[in-house]
């Protein structure tokens, strides 16, 4: 598979003229690989998912968006998978995913920057994905 682009900003007009172009000429240089790119948009405001094969999301549940609330990591993938495949109907991945930490930052309960929350907000996203899956 082809990543073409690392989060653009895939929600502008311009970027979708651009970039079936873009997906035009690679699979014009490689048909037998699937193309892709890195979307850090929403599923109802991304203008180039629709011309990849296979969407990819970076996201950061729990960090960038609702910090400090990993528990609802699971309640928002959910839903953005579920959207996502309404609009679109490709197969997906999380391309990018994480929350950070101050190595060595411990504290019970786990809060932003502990390790323990890092560890935390990946099992969620782990999990969540896994069951969606099934």
């Amino acid at each position: 598979m082809w990543s073409l682009a690392n989060e653009p900003n895939s929600a502008l007009k311009v970027s979708e003229a651009y970039f079936e172009s873009v997906f035009k000429h690679a699979r014009m240089l490689d048909p037998t690989r699937p193309l892709t790119f890195a979307c850090n948009k929403e599923y109802n405001t991304d203008l180039v998912t629709k011309f990849a094969d296979v969407i990819s999301i970076n996201r950061y549940y729990g960090w960038y968006k609702n910090m400090g609330y990993p528990q609802l990591v699971p309640y928002e993938l959910s839903y953005e998978l579920e959207q996502w495949q309404l609009v679109e109907k490709k197969p997906m991945m999380i391309s990018e995913y994480g929350a950070g930490t101050i190595a060595g930052f411990h504290e019970d309960p786990a809060t932003s920057f502990t390790e323990e929350y890092q560890v935390w907000d990946y099992l969620l996203c782990i999990w969540q994905y896994c069951y969606k899956l099934v």
